[in-house]
């Protein structure tokens, strides 16, 4: 009987964790996903490949993904690029 308790108290302390993780970090391999639609949108957008420097997720505006991004041949040109938290339609902005 005791054991029992100390099982399901068990899960629902990991099921806690896991969501406090998920609401913090997003999802597990969300920023993998966002990471290349961010990359195809502006290797689309601008016809030449691009990496990503840095990305984040943002839990406080909407739960939305954001990164800093450059050009491979040029990675002086710093290029912001996110999510918007309405719509999660994509948004960038080069950086000078």
């Amino acid at each position: 009987m005791v054991t029992t308790y100390r099982i399901i108290l068990g899960c629902l302390v990991c099921a806690g964790l896991f969501l406090t993780f998920v609401f913090y970090n997003g999802l597990p391999g969300g920023k993998d996903r966002m990471s290349e639609e961010f990359t195809s949108y502006l290797e689309d957008k601008y016809e030449e490949p691009f990496e990503i420097k840095e990305i984040y997720y943002d839990h406080m505006t909407g739960r939305t993904y954001h990164a800093w991004a450059y050009p491979t041949n040029n990675p002086d040109d710093v290029f912001y690029i996110g999510q918007l938290p309405d719509t999660d339609d994509l948004d960038e902005n080069y950086s000078e």
